[in-house]
Formats: structure tokens, sequence, C-alpha cells
């Protein structure tokens, strides 16, 4: 096999993300704004306790689900605005928000990387070309996280839910998935959750890795 495409939580701890990821937002949003990072810390934790109230009314599972996606982020930006005392950002400010704001917290986030993953990737790219498909994190997120462990140049793709075109990989074809990626589907093996007729290359029992 060429290529290996991987399931971002393969690389991801989810919990562990959980964890740094309030930290994260708090000095990114520090850097980018000004002010203080453990108070857009303690402000990022009060809208994740109220998390649900910003997406309720959103249907992410619609034909124009990624648009919505989109929504519900840049109110969650709002909302850390408004609980930090300052004027919402313009909608022109939305790319740079949901753009690099998001690289910058994501690069925050690498002590979510599980490090025998890591380690494990180091040693494949040198006979794959390596590529990680994240149904739920935004690309610049995930390219965030390899850039703050240090993978950034081994990943040659990234396909996040704007690139999907949906939240999750429902429905989705692998002639498909390898077409975002550019990349031969004969040639290409899987890292991840089984999916309907997509090549299984290594699975979880061989490798020892798992999904939360």
């Amino acid at each position: 096999m060429t290529d290996l495409i991987f399931h971002s939580q393969v690389l991801i701890d989810a919990a562990a993300l959980a964890g740094v990821l309030p930290d994260a937002t708090g000095a990114a949003l520090a850097r980018a704004i000004g002010g203080d990072p453990t108070a857009w810390t303690v402000a990022y934790r009060r809208v994740r306790a109220d998390w649900d109230s910003y997406w309720a009314d959103l249907n992410l599972s619609g034909d124009d689900a990624i648009e919505v996606w989109r929504e519900g982020r840049w109110r969650v930006v709002r909302a850390l605005f408004r609980l930090m005392d300052r004027p919402y950002p313009p909608l022109s400010k939305m790319q740079h928000h949901l753009t690099d704001v998001t690289y910058e917290i994501g690069k925050g986030c690498a002590a979510a990387v599980r490090p025998a993953v890591l380690a494990r990737l180091q040693r494949l790219r040198h006979q794959h070309d390596l590529h990680l498909v994240s149904p739920f994190l935004a690309w610049d997120f995930v390219w965030g996280v390899a850039a703050g462990a240090g993978a950034e140049d081994w990943i040659h793709g990234i396909l996040g839910p704007a690139e999907l075109g949906q939240i999750g990989l429902e429905g989705l074809s692998w002639r498909f998935i390898t077409g975002q990626l550019h990349v031969d589907p004969t040639t290409t093996g899987w890292v991840g959750p089984a999916q309907p007729d997509w090549p299984l290359a290594l699975d979880f029992e061989q490798l020892g890795w798992q999904l939360d």
C-alpha cells in the first residue's frame, strides 16, 4: 500500500483533548485578541457548560449541514466575546476565527496526541504517505494539533467536515474519500473504525489502539 488514511481519533485522544482544550483556547484568544488568557479560559468553560443551547435549533444532518455547522461555531465565538464584555467581532472576521485562530488553538492541544501512535506514524511515514480524516473536528484545528506535535510535515492531507461536505462519515464512499485526497483507492488503506466497502489496512486489535 502506498497511502494510509487514518481516522483523526486514532491520533487524537478525545478525553485528553477535552482536558487541554480550555487552556489552549484561552491562550490562543489572548494572543489573537488580547486580554488575560485565564479569563478567556473561564469564558470557554462557561460556554462548554451550556454547549447544547448554542446548537439546539441547528440541524447538522441537512443538505446545508456545513453552513449550519459554521453558524454554530460562530455562535460560540460570539458568546466568548460577550462573556468577556467585548464587542462582538464583525462578520468579516468569521473566517479569521474559524481558520487562523482555530489553527492556533489546535497547536495548543498537542498534549492530546497519543504518544505511541505518534511514534508509530513517525516510522510509517518512511513507507507510506499519511493522511487524516476528521469527521467532527475542523481541518484547521487538526492541522494545528499535528503542527503542535511536530507531525505537520508528515501529513499529506486532511479532510475535515467542510471537505467531507457533512458531519460524520455515514454514506460516504471510499472512492469519494480517496478522490478528495487525490490518492489511488486501490493502493490506499484505511486505519479506523470499519466502514462499508472501505479497505481496512490495519485494525485496532492488531495495533492495540482504541477509539474513545
